[in-house]
């Protein structure tokens, strides 16, 4: 996967989030803890007859393999 390249002044997230732009991926941050996280960007609900959004896409499946996450149509 490509990635932004990032220059600046930036918090960890901030920098995290302009590398992750417009990509399949998004910053989490731990609320207790604090640590930050790199995962899928969730998938939103697809309009009524469009099941083919519901699968994660073919560069991120072995990662939601990994996470045992589970995608129904």
């Amino acid at each position: 996967m490509k990635t932004n390249a990032v220059q600046g002044d930036f918090t960890p997230r901030e920098a995290l989030e302009r590398m992750l732009s417009r990509t399949a991926l998004t910053v989490k941050q731990d609320e207790r803890t604090g640590a930050l996280a790199i995962i899928p960007t969730p998938v939103s609900s697809p309009p009524a007859g469009n099941s083919s959004e519901l699968a994660p896409p073919p560069h991120l499946q072995s990662i939601a393999k990994k996470k045992h996450r589970k995608y129904e149509i």
